[in-house]
């Protein structure tokens, strides 16, 4: 039995690293920079974001995502400026059971004001993928060359691209991830068997709700995310911010996922998030819970800047 579930919990993590090769955040209001390179250069501040996402707890070797994102403006000089620049860049580390995949992406954005309501950005990512599959880690009566060899295999370049359309009132984005198709193989070297990675579709819509003295602001947003002939994951998400200050927020996953998300702002410029994930289905002998954390600072000199609403204020 013990070996029926080791089996069943590599497949897992094969199915992670590989069917969905794009990874999922819950908060997805506090990170969209990691998923759609059109948020760069929101903030009036460059914005500094640490992650760490955990999943299935109880049980060794199962999906672990680290990240780092950056991303700045340029051109904003002008008091209402039509125009102007984002650039930024994100590094994520996945690790599942002997699979592991690391990525570094540049990213850019162009914004441009379309009326008096509505701004509309274009960006993308642009970088690369190293995928390693550690043989020596798996376990095996005994040695097999195949299962118990090393491999890796470098993918460039890779381009993400993303659109995302806000105004005061609500926001709208379109990204793809994984959109240059590649195989997992070389002439030299596979990984698992032949297979091509997929797109990956996200597709976000919020709106932006204050209370009058701007002392409370509800933010209630969709995610749509699928691939190609694949079942689409969909999550309905609800925040509430205190004064900017302090956040509590809900969210349901399909199927049969919840999450329960809080932020807090310290310090002026430091704003930390975390969520807690409850999924009703998981490997047997593990907790279904998944837990994330975001620590976001703020590079600000000018405490005006640092204390002004962003141009989105979704985007925080």
């Amino acid at each position: 039995m013990k070996k029926l579930i080791l089996i069943l919990v590599l497949l897992g993590a094969m199915s992670f690293s590989f069917g969905q090769s794009a990874p999922y955040y819950t908060q997805n209001i506090f990170n969209k920079f990691a998923i759609n390179p059109a948020t760069a250069g929101l903030t009036d501040c460059p914005d500094f974001k640490f992650g760490h996402r955990r999943q299935w707890m109880g049980i060794s070797q199962t999906p672990v995502t680290s990240f780092f994102t950056f991303n700045t403006s340029f051109g904003k000089e002008d008091k209402n400026p039509r125009a102007f620049h984002g650039f930024g860049a994100r590094f994520i580390t996945d690790q599942a059971g002997p699979f592991s995949a690391q990525s570094f992406h540049l990213g850019y954005a162009y914004h441009l004001q379309v009326n008096n309501k509505y701004t509309l950005s274009a960006g993308a990512f642009v970088g690369l993928r190293n995928y390693v599959y550690d043989g020596g880690s798996v376990v095996t009566p005994v040695f097999d060359p195949i299962v118990n060899a090393t491999s890796s295999l470098l993918i460039y370049p890779e381009f993400d691209p993303g659109v995302y359309l806000y105004s005061k009132d609500d926001f709208f984005g379109f990204s793809v991830a994984n959109f240059i198709p590649f195989k997992l193989q070389t002439s030299s070297d596979a990984i698992g068997s032949p297979s091509n990675n997929v797109k990956h579709y996200s597709i976000t819509y919020g709106r932006i709700i204050t209370a009058k003295g701007y002392y409370y602001t509800f933010i209630p947003s969709a995610m749509v995310r699928f691939t190609p002939f694949g079942v689409p994951s969909i999550d309905l998400n609800f925040m509430w911010y205190i004064e900017d200050n302090f956040a509590l927020g809900a969210s349901y996953r399909n199927p049969l996922g919840l999450s329960f998300i809080a932020e807090m702002r310290f310090l002026q410029r430091f704003r930390l998030g975390y969520a807690f994930d409850y999924g009703a289905i998981g490997p047997q002998g593990a907790f279904p819970f998944t837990h994330e954390v975001i620590l976001s600072f703020l590079a600000c000199k000018d405490k005006e800047k640092l204390n002004k609403k962003p141009v989105c204020p979704a985007y925080r």
